[in-house]
Order: structure tokens, then sequence, then C-alpha cells
């Protein structure tokens, strides 16, 4: 467990805080079966190269931005990795100063 148990799963996008948002919308559970039948429908396959997923040729490849000076968000980006690895998505993570990253907002 990423967070020891301190947190809830996140069923949203956004904190239940943040203002202007409908929060009746329905949730969606985490489900790696029902992505991977999903990716396999847009035609992302699974190379058997090097078990990342391809379509036309070029790889499904992401990349995350977290601020270097928190160990906490290195972390849940790791764990986003190894996650996304098992699905296939290549997920690049790059430490960066906080105010790097806030420029890439």
């Amino acid at each position: 467990d990423i967070l020891d148990g301190q947190e809830k799963p996140a069923t949203q996008l956004f904190a239940k805080n943040v203002t202007d948002i409908n929060f009746n919308m329905p949730t969606r559970e985490y489900d790696t079966k029902k992505a991977e039948k999903l990716l396999d429908q847009a035609d992302w396959k699974l190379s058997k190269d090097n078990n990342v997923r391809q379509k036309d040729g070029k790889a499904l490849t992401l990349s995350m931005y977290y601020d270097k000076g928190s160990s906490e968000q290195k972390e849940q980006a790791e764990f986003l990795q190894a996650e996304f690895k098992k699905l296939g998505i290549k997920l690049n993570i790059n430490g960066e100063t906080s105010d790097k990253v806030a420029e890439r907002r």
C-alpha cells in the first residue's frame, strides 16, 4: 500500500475540497483486465520484443514529472510506473525542481 493505509483510493480526478466540481458522477473501479481490453480494442498491441504496446510502429510511451524534492512524489511516480508497465505502457518518470514542475502545468 503506497500511502500506508492513510488515504482512500481515488475514485475521481479531483479532491472533495475542490470547488465547482460535480462529484455526483459515477466512480470507476481499478480494473486492469478492462484496461487491457480497451487498449487491445484501440489497436495498442503488446510487443513480443519488449512488452510495450505498439500501434502503427510507435510505442505507447508517456512522461510524468514530479517534484524531486519530495520522496513521496518519487515513490508515487515509481508505483505508477510499475502499474503502467503491467499494462504494457512505458511511463518515463522525471524528477525536477518544484518550480520546473509548476511551469509544466
